[in-house]
């Protein structure tokens, strides 16, 4: 398995882990996902275009009914906990 693709499918986890909803003011629910990243967006935002891509084709569009809380390491791992907390804190 290569980094990239380990990478990818720890950030895809953590994801799936931390997503919760919210209802705004018409009742419709906003679909909010923590994401994880170990780099920084511009070496793993490309690899998740083929998640978010899926999302959309099933009615989840960014801006509309879904968000994206962003958090990235660059490689600081003394980050990791720190950011998973503000994660779980944002979603």
């Amino acid at each position: 398995m290569t980094i990239l693709r380990l990478i990818f499918m720890v950030t895809l986890a953590f994801e799936l882990l931390a997503h919760s909803f919210i209802a705004d003011a018409d009742h419709t629910k906003i679909y909010r996902i923590g994401w994880l990243g170990f780099g920084s967006p511009g070496n793993l935002l490309p690899l998740a275009e083929p998640f978010r891509r899926r999302l959309a084709e099933l009615g989840y569009v960014e801006g509309e009914n879904l968000v994206f809380e962003y958090r990235w390491r660059e490689g600081r791992v003394e980050r990791l906990s720190a950011l998973a907390a503000e994660l779980v804190h944002a979603v």
